[in-house]
């Protein structure tokens, strides 16, 4: 008979080269599924019943590599963990000097810069939607739609309540519901006018074992809510800085471009997240970095990680052991914009075949690979792919264009990792 391990894994999680304690690491079992996130002395802890005597920890951090190890799960573990940075910082010459700018000050900068950096008109984005779902280790299967999207003005500074009355009671896409679905939240919202129409779409086959296909809700709309110079939301909102504490790292290169770098992650607090759809948040949820161009103050790019260690009351079941989202913008004739939104995922999902759990994990990306902002067009209600809590690309039927694919792919097709 199998044998239940009581267990305990302490974690101490720090900088490999300022050995610096990292708050708000996220640390889950691969097998186990059992997650947590690291407190402001960078250390956490796991407590878990297992049949398992083995099983791989995980250790993620936004700017850092993602680490694993093997644990034995009969004993109690005491980990020590360095998280090595990601990218390469610079090395700046100091000629004259120059107060340098505190945090708030360069995000304050940014924020003001905004309506001169992004476009103040609306403008068409043509490009490549993607998502894959890895059940364990094994990739099992990829949709794929190429996509015309009317995108409006930076900045929006209200959420309209239309938008997520849509989202919520719009039932046209219901009759595609099969089963479970790997649900997005939390979940943000674009303007009205912000809408999308497909040109090409294609689905893989599913290569589970375990009979698992589970489609995942949203579409482009729900990662380009999450352009959050555009809706000026949560840690980019100047109404809940003071929920978040925003510490100024070495400067880096990203994209060619010479940045400041500002990390920021949650105050301590033990209030419960509230989540309202309709307003913007006012709890800090996240933790990251934003990446701010030198000379002009804009945004080249921003990662963030949702956290687990909050209460978030009735929605704490469907919060994620990972949810990482990376934004990235281009400059285009003087002006910026979305060059890529991705949104990465992972969840406990149960297998009805053998009455088990199994991690699951979800990738969706949207790539710009065209912007047109002199003859601007809108998309017809009847051609919209409207974003809803029931929309989903793989139920969506459509006949697969061949040709369409094969002469797309040899010019426009973004690699696969």
């Amino acid at each position: 008979s199998c044998v239940s391990f009581s267990q305990q894994i302490s974690i101490t999680i720090t900088d490999s080269l300022t050995k610096e304690y990292l708050p708000f690491a996220t640390v889950y079992l691969k097998n186990t599924g059992i997650g947590t996130t690291s407190n402001f002395n960078g250390k956490a802890e796991l407590k878990f019943k297992t049949k398992k005597k083995k099983d791989t920890l995980i250790c993620s951090y936004v700017g850092y590599q993602t680490k694993e190890f093997f644990v034995d799960l009969t004993k109690p573990t005491n980990l020590n963990i360095r998280l090595s940075p990601s990218s390469t910082n610079l090395s700046e010459f100091v000629v004259t000097y120059k107060k340098p700018l505190t945090s708030k000050q360069i995000l304050k900068k940014s924020i003001k810069n905004t309506t001169k950096n992004y476009s103040n008109i609306p403008v068409n984005l043509k490009g490549i939607y993607r998502e894959t779902f890895k059940e364990g280790d094994n990739y099992i299967y990829l949709n794929e739609a190429v996509v015309d999207i009317h995108y409006t003005k930076y900045i929006q500074n209200r959420i309209d309540r239309k938008t997520y009355q849509k989202w919520q009671y719009d039932d046209e896409y219901a009759f595609e519901y099969k089963g479970t679905w790997f649900d997005g939240f939390p979940n943000q919202f674009n303007t009205r006018d912000d809408k999308v129409r497909i040109i090409e779409s294609r689905s893989s086959e599913s290569s589970s074992l375990n009979n698992l296909d589970m489609p995942m809700t949203g579409n482009p709309l729900s990662l380009t809510a999450k352009d959050y110079v555009k809706y000026r939301y949560d840690f980019f909102n100047p109404n809940t800085f003071k929920n978040y504490i925003y510490t100024k790292k070495e400067s880096e290169l990203v994209n060619n471009k010479h940045c400041y770098v500002i990390q920021f992650h949650p105050k301590p607090s033990s209030k419960r997240v509230i989540f309202n759809h309709i307003f913007k948040n006012k709890n800090g949820i996240y933790t990251g970095r934003i990446y701010i161009e030198k000379s002009s103050f804009a945004i080249v790019k921003m990662d963030y990680q949702l956290l687990q260690s909050f209460d978030y009351g009735f929605y704490q079941p469907r919060i994620p052991l990972d949810y990482r989202v990376s934004v990235e913008y281009k400059e285009f004739e003087y002006k910026w914009y979305l060059n890529k939104i991705s949104l990465q995922q992972t969840r406990k999902v149960y297998i009805q075949k053998n009455k088990s759990t199994s991690l699951a994990t979800t990738s969706q990306e949207l790539f710009i690979t065209l912007i047109n902002k002199d003859s601007v067009h809108q998309i017809s209600d009847n051609k919209e792919w409207k974003h809803t809590r029931l929309t989903t690309l793989r139920n969506r039927e459509a006949s697969y264009n061949s040709k369409f694919w094969s002469n797309y792919e040899k010019a426009n097709y973004p690699i696969l990792s």
